[in-house]
């Protein structure tokens, strides 16, 4: 039987992450190798995404 490798490719802060994997896929592909993947957020990710909801709330609240 044939070794086939798997790769594990980790993701963070990427600005368009899918493009990125479709890329990643497609070359593990023509290759015969696996991939797997691993997304995470970082801290900043995170708390930029609560204070822009927070922003917006606020901006509801005070446009009443």
């Amino acid at each position: 039987m044939e070794k086939r490798y798997t790769i594990g490719v980790m993701i963070g802060n990427a600005n368009s992450p899918m493009n990125l994997m479709q890329g990643i896929f497609h070359a593990a592909k023509s290759m015969d190798v696996n991939v797997l993947f691993f997304l995470g957020f970082t801290v900043v990710i995170t708390i930029n995404l609560i204070l822009a909801k927070i922003r917006k709330m606020i901006m509801i609240i005070s446009s009443m």
